[in-house]
């Protein structure tokens, strides 16, 4: 039996805000990946501004990779 994951709690409120300032062009390739999900399930605690940064990172590098 796995243990259900812990998604933080700030969640909804930094995926709706970073969706909202990446481009268009990296939107279409956000969209195929929910990083704000892996960013709340690495780090269920953070706070909203470490969450936020972790999300940004995470577009960030996709966009090169």
């Amino acid at each position: 039996m796995s243990a259900q994951a812990q998604v933080n709690p700030h969640h909804f409120k930094v995926k709706a805000a970073a969706d909202a300032s990446i481009a268009e062009k990296e939107a279409e390739k956000n969209s195929k990946a929910d990083f704000c999900f892996c960013a709340s399930a690495m780090a269920p605690h953070a706070d909203e501004e470490a969450l936020r940064t972790m999300v940004d990172w995470l577009d960030w590098v996709s966009t090169y990779a």
